[in-house]
């Protein structure tokens, strides 16, 4: 009996697979990212015998087995563990020196790369000699104060006096690790300025000092024109440089949700693609025997693909800009070969390049946000194009403003409700009005701040492009004054706090289900991101966060509430802490006492060495920041060796146990 329900299971997965045959190969993309996360997600390093032996296994069920059920899973295995491999590889080619502790130190090393900031530049230093220590480090950032910054320049070697220290990893258990990115980036250490760089060597004849001499005129010209708010603003657009505009600013775009217009992305690079195609094409056709004569088409493509490279490196190859040009150059292939182009398909192709080069991106805002939008408007055109008569006829001006309106609406409402959930994975806050305010900005993006921005570009080589800023600048106020009454509006940020990676990823996987299946079968992505959105909301909060660094503790009080007690703790901590639990803020009281009590749990601190006996036989956790001591925690003892290796904690309890969550995971980090 269960041999001939096994049989019929079997038989109706076939029939179902082959009628989705076309689509089949979009799932290896996916199993391929499950690879990456699974790897970097795991405690202990797997052994490469065992993955070897799973990859021989599955190419020969691959090869032996016809079957289409079978050799669709040995294919998804193969693609999991590539996804591993791929991540093995890219970690072992690493060999990150690291500095143990703070120091203050004169150091030297060659610029390869520099930012402005808020207060000066931002550098990458490699090939780093710590004079002090005699220590070799790989790479460096480095943040100059303004007064500091001479004329220096990429790939000049310097010597200067800094105080380095290491990376933070993240400040909450499960949020952004700012330590894993810099370890993978190779950088040694953290560290700010505290002379004036001494130039030991000039060398211009670099690529990358020839782009940073091109971005850093561009960058000048621009806030010497519009003033150092729309400049910056501007200059994100263009050039990628983000870390100099203002805090205040940044923040009521992001709680606008409009914040994606000012980080280089498929948006910008797809318009300018598109500026360059047209353009071209139209000047081409001025000319009759250029017309009858040349391919302009091709021309045009070809043109249109080198402006949008040269952007590409001019914004300094963001990810979500890389994606879209690889999309561009595989739909300009598929043009001018001849052959069908299948969107769905160059997606999951540039995910796999992208991750094949830099697999931790798969954990980056950046790519996740880039790659579920684009996804969503794939899936959301292909419905529009089988209703696209509930819009009815799009003839005269009225009907084009109408399905133009329309159809703003819907992409801007598909994209911020299926990027919701990554949003808030993210930065555990949502903009309630994103879709209106989307429906301000990205019209004012396309139609006048992007084509304006090119033309800019080629009057600067003349002296000829002040008018033409000045009138980008009337735009940009435009944008800024509409976010600012957005974040002045009732209810302009929901705070919804985490949801787990758990949930997250069940609403990914029932998403990719209903966008990569084509049959009726996809509509059970419904029903698994249904599941999800249950998950998210019911994400459980912990009763204690503790960190050792700080000495800071969160409570958990009897209103659900978050409640802070330091003694000191950065503005910016503690809002990271309030929104992590679903606050706007929370409020801090002073550390001057040994218990605390959540969820009818009791925590007692030994923060001045000194505890009472009735004090402690009353304690479920002890938290112990010295050496000795001889409480125990009826539940927990949590002691300094502990803390030094953890960090932060968050203590979940319930009426039986309670359990510690940390970032455990020590192969990445310092």
């Amino acid at each position: 009996m269960i041999l001939e329900y096994y049989n019929l299971l079997l038989k109706l997965l076939k029939n179902i697979l082959e009628r989705e045959y076309h689509n089949i190969s979009l799932w290896y993309f996916v199993s391929f990212i499950s690879g990456i996360v699974i790897y970097f997600s795991l405690g202990t390093e797997p052994s490469f015998i065992v993955i070897l032996i799973f990859f021989t296994v599955s190419i020969l069920l691959l090869v032996l087995r016809h079957n289409i059920f079978w050799r669709f899973i040995s294919g998804l295995i193969i693609a999991f563990l590539f996804g591993i491999l791929i991540s093995k590889y890219r970690v072992s080619t690493l060999h990150v020196a690291t500095i143990e502790k703070p120091i203050i130190s004169r150091i030297s090393g060659t610029i390869e790369s520099m930012k402005p900031s808020i207060h000066g530049m931002q550098i990458i230093l490699k090939q780093v000699t710590i004079h002090k220590t005699k220590k070799l480090l790989e790479k460096i950032r480095l943040s100059i104060s303004q007064k500091y910054v001479k004329n220096i320049g990429v790939g000049d070697s310097i010597d200067i006096i800094a105080s380095l220290y290491k990376s933070q990893s993240s400040i909450i258990p499960g949020s952004y690790d700012f330590a894993f990115y810099a370890y993978l980036a190779s950088i040694g250490a953290t560290g700010y300025a505290m002379s004036s760089p001494n130039i030991i060597s000039h060398h211009n004849f670099y690529i990358n000092n020839l782009v940073y001499k091109i971005k850093k005129n561009i960058y000048n010209r621009l806030i010497q024109v519009i003033g150092s708010t729309k400049g910056n603003f501007i200059a994100a657009i263009l050039l990628g440089e983000t870390k100099a505009i203002d805090r205040q600013l940044m923040k009521e775009m992001r709680q606008s949700g409009i914040s994606h217009i000012l980080c280089v992305s498929g948006l910008h690079l797809s318009l300018v693609a598109m500026i360059f195609f047209i353009s071209t094409r139209f000047l081409l056709n001025l000319s009759n025997y250029v017309a009858y004569n040349y391919n302009i088409k091709s021309i045009a493509a070809t043109c249109s693909l080198l402006g949008s490279y040269c952007y590409l490196e001019l914004s300094g190859i963001q990810i979500a800009a890389t994606r879209a040009f690889i999309m561009t150059v595989i739909f300009i292939y598929a043009s001018q070969s001849g052959r069908s182009i299948y969107p769905l398909r160059s997606l999951a192709i540039a995910a796999f390049i992208i991750l094949s080069i830099s697999p931790e991106y798969v954990f980056h805002p950046s790519f996740q946000l880039s790659f579920v939008a684009v996804l969503s408007l794939m899936a959301g055109y292909e419905f529009y194009i089988k209703n696209q008569w509930m819009l009815g006829e799009s003839k005269g001006i009225f009907s084009s403003l109408k399905f133009y309106l329309a159809s703003n609406i819907y992409s801007s409402f598909l994209a911020s409700i299926v990027t919701a959930p990554v949003v808030v994975n993210q930065f555990y806050t949502f903009p309630t009005y994103s879709i209106p305010m989307n429906l301000i900005a990205v019209p004012i993006m396309s139609f006048f701040l992007m084509p304006l921005s090119i033309i800019s570009l080629f009057l600067m080589l003349f002296g000829a492009d002040q008018y033409c800023l000045i009138v980008i600048g009337f735009f940009i106020n435009i944008i800024i004054e509409s976010a600012r009454f957005a974040n002045s509006l009732p209810l302009a940020v929901w705070h919804v706090g985490y949801i787990t990676n758990t949930s997250l990823i069940t609403f990914l996987f029932g998403f990719f289900w209903i966008c990569l299946w084509k049959t009726k079968w996809r509509f059970l992505g419904i029903a698994i991101m249904f599941i999800a959105i249950i998950l998210m909301l019911y994400s459980p909060k912990p009763s204690f966060i503790f960190d050792a660094h700080l000495n800071a503790l969160g409570v958990k009080n009897n209103s659900e509430k978050l409640e802070i007690y330091a003694n000191q703790m950065s503005e910016f901590k503690r809002l990271y802490w309030a929104n992590w639990f679903g606050q706007k803020d929370a409020t801090i009281f002073p550390l001057n006492k040994y218990t605390y009590i959540a969820d009818k749990i009791t925590l007692l601190i030994n923060f001045n060495n000194i505890i009472k006996n009735d004090i402690c036989q009353n304690a479920d956790i002890y938290i112990n920041i010295f050496d000795n001591g001889n409480c125990m925690g009826n539940k927990i003892t949590i002691s300094k060796d502990i803390l030094n290796k953890l960090g932060v904690i968050m203590i979940f309890c319930d009426h039986e146990e309670c359990k510690i969550v940390a970032n455990n995971n020590k192969r990445f980090s310092f």
